[in-house]
């Protein structure tokens, strides 16, 4: 026979897991699966926009008309998907590989790297796109992290090579563009720089480099919008148990 003590307490066990909530599985799904490319777009790039319209904005880098990248949208449920804009084949288009950012206006923003990087912008409500800066041809560098519209309104982004950095700005109509650190990967200095910038709390721009840093295992690095206080804050050490390389860049708690 059970003891009261022993009944008091099988009662508040009963109660407690009783009332405790059920929490659901997250669901994972996939809501869209890329098919022909000639009609549809193939190898998507970058991460996804969510644009003020509430549809998903996206860039690949392959598919098409010309089989050389699009501009993509869907619903989140992965419906009402369409092809906006078919790049141009070469060489007078590079493909589509960088993601995309929106201004306030619902224009699109975004880069193109291979042979030569460019800036465009993308008109949703006409489906036309406007280069607004071709970078040279050497160094060649690829600009497939894409932009940052910062709190000035201005466009920033990173273009990088084997050994060779660019850090620059421009306005978003294509005018006042500005080299604001250009640099080689020596010294300790950032190399393989292909995360895409942030903009902190404090107003600098952050970002990470695969590479570079003291020991040439990658590094954290920030700079002024007017390309002023550039400086490595972090160097990674490498070694067992030590990240290193870091690839998917930095974001601000």
């Amino acid at each position: 026979m059970l003891k009261p003590d022993r009944i008091l307490a099988l009662i508040f066990l009963f109660f407690t897991v009783s009332v405790l909530p059920v929490f659901a599985a997250p669901e994972f799904g996939i809501v869209r699966n890329f098919g022909n490319p000639r009609l549809n777009s193939s190898f998507p790039s970058g991460k996804l926009l969510e644009g003020r319209d509430g549809f998903l904005y996206g860039t690949s880098r392959a598919g098409g008309e010309f089989k050389n990248g699009t501009i993509y949208r869907m619903r989140r449920d992965g419906s009402e998907f369409g092809v906006l804009f078919s790049q141009p084949a070469s060489p007078s288009g590079a493909p589509l590989q960088s993601p995309l950012v929106e201004d306030s206006d619902g224009a699109l923003y975004g880069t193109t790297t291979l042979d030569v990087g460019k800036v465009y912008r993308f008109n949703k409500s006409n489906g036309q796109a406007t280069i607004l800066k071709t970078f040279p041809a050497s160094p060649q560098l690829s600009f497939s992290s894409g932009l940052l519209l910062a709190s000035d309104g201005k466009l920033y982004g990173v273009g990088t090579g084997d050994n060779d950095t660019l850090i620059y700005r421009l306005n978003r109509d294509g005018s006042g563009y500005q080299s604001l650190r250009a640099f080689k990967g020596t010294g300790g200095a950032p190399r393989a720089c292909r995360a895409p910038l942030i903009e902190g709390s404090d107003g600098l721009l952050y970002s990470a480099s695969l590479l570079g840093g003291a020991s040439d295992k990658g590094s954290v690095y920030r700079i002024a919008k007017d390309g002023t206080g550039f400086s490595v804050i972090l160097s990674f050490a490498g070694g067992t148990g030590s990240p290193r390389q870091p690839s998917g860049g930095v974001t601000e708690g």
